[in-house]
């Protein structure tokens, strides 16, 4: 069954251009929603948040998901001067957002533009800027509004606790690269939404969860929410690429071990051997400062087999990039994972 490129970039365009810091998940949930409802898929939603999907069929039911919220930030404080100070939501280097475009997204409605600075922004006024350190409290966002004091700041309805987003930037390039800020894990999300619509009409597949999470960046996303007659529960999220890994942006990456732990032997083994019988570009790695949503679910104490899978994704939490080809390889493992009797009767 093949996945459609063309439909996979259009719902990762439109999950990009969605702001979704976590803590801030309506729109992209209501985005989502949208592209579920005109695929025919009537979704559930946790308390917590994120959207469930479940589509029934033979052999053990699996749970797979990918994680809608991204790094971000909120306001922390509004100065005399009229720019915010900012605290981290996520974890990322300050570095990666020095000179990033971002909106606020104020709790009163109003956006407004403006950019990431140090508190030593230019080489002509400042001895050192170089020398900085680069944390938090050295950080300001530049509103692009005729501020120069807190009261006017404030009298925009800008306030404590205003979620900021970062400008995602993207770029598709014609030779099949993706740059863009939130490709974890807006990618694997895309991968899960080009699987549900390849899937549509197909009755004979292993039954099987979709689970779009908002809470994975800061470790909780599939905490809570999942079925209790899930077996196992697959992450779709990012293959790490740079010095000292295997990954790479042309295939999917399978993950045998994170930060965190080992993932399952089994559900790994079926993953490899899925990919070798459909001549899926693969990478096996693993990841030494990473968790997963799987993490979190077995953290939580969900008795599960976890395994993990994403398209190989360089600068992770910075200025991403990836390439189609890991995206359909993705794609296309996690399809034949759901098709593939003969794969999963040997797990």
């Amino acid at each position: 069954m093949d996945i459609e490129l063309r439909y996979l970039k259009e719902c990762l365009t439109q999950l990009l251009r969605t702001p979704s810091p976590t803590g801030y998940p309506r729109e992209v949930m209501a985005v989502v929603g949208g592209i579920l409802q005109e695929l025919g898929i009537t979704a559930g939603s946790p308390r917590k948040g994120g959207l469930l999907v479940r589509l029934p069929g033979w052999g053990r039911p699996l749970l797979a998901t990918a994680h809608l919220d991204t790094l971000g930030a909120m306001v922390r404080e509004i100065h005399s001067d009229g720019t915010l100070s900012l605290v981290r939501v996520g974890g990322y280097m300050m570095q990666s957002v020095e000179g990033e475009n971002c909106t606020v997204l104020t709790r009163k409605g109003p956006r407004f533009s403006g950019t990431i600075v140090t508190t030593e922004p230019s080489v002509h006024i400042y001895d050192e800027p170089a020398k900085l350190e680069r944390k938090p409290s050295n950080y300001r966002v530049l509103l692009d509004e005729r501020v120069s004091k807190a009261e006017e700041t404030k009298a925009l309805g800008v306030q404590v606790g205003d979620f900021i987003a970062l400008d995602p930037r993207t770029l598709f390039l014609p030779n099949g690269f993706v740059k863009s800020r939130h490709l974890d894990d807006k990618a694997g999300a895309a991968c899960l939404l080009a699987v549900l619509q390849a899937l549509k009409g197909e009755s004979a597949h292993r039954a099987a969860s979709f689970y779009f999470t908002v809470y994975e960046e800061v470790g909780h996303g599939a905490s809570a929410g999942i079925p209790a007659d899930v077996e196992e529960v697959l992450s779709v999220d990012i293959g790490l690429v740079g010095q000292g890994q295997t990954s790479q942006e042309t295939a999917v990456t399978i993950c045998a071990k994170d930060a965190v732990s080992p993932y399952d032997f089994e559900l790994t083994e079926t993953l490899v051997r899925t990919a070798e019988a459909h001549d899926i570009p693969y990478r096996l790695d693993v990841f030494p400062h990473y968790g997963s949503d799987a993490d979190a679910a077995l953290k939580a104490g969900h008795d599960l087999r976890a395994g993990l899978i994403g398209p190989g994704v360089f600068a992770t939490h910075f200025y991403e990039r990836t390439h189609e080809e890991g995206l359909l390889a993705t794609s296309r493992l996690l399809t034949a994972l759901l098709l593939d009797k003969e794969s999963n009767s040997a797990a």
